[in-house]
């Protein structure tokens, strides 16, 4: 799940981060997509993002819950 984006849609989010419900958790590739994430709000000009993350495992259950926190500041513009 994804909080506090205003400026970015969910949709657009997902596919940058590259990761869907129901597949496998690979650490090394959240990390990856959660940089392009990065870099996507940097060339919308939002130099002062920052983005926060939170993996819950689920009880009794091999799946997990991430949720993305975001705090867009300000739009640079020149």
């Amino acid at each position: 799940t994804f909080s506090g984006n205003n400026h970015i849609s969910h949709k657009k989010m997902r596919k940058e981060l590259g990761i869907e419900a129901g597949q496998a958790f690979d650490r090394e590739e959240f990390i990856k997509g959660l940089n392009k994430l990065k870099a996507l709000y940097i060339r919308k000009g939002f130099f002062e993002s920052l983005i926060d993350y939170q993996i819950i495992a689920c009880e009794g259950s091999t799946e997990v819950d991430i949720t993305i926190t975001i705090e867009e500041g300000r739009a640079g513009r020149i």
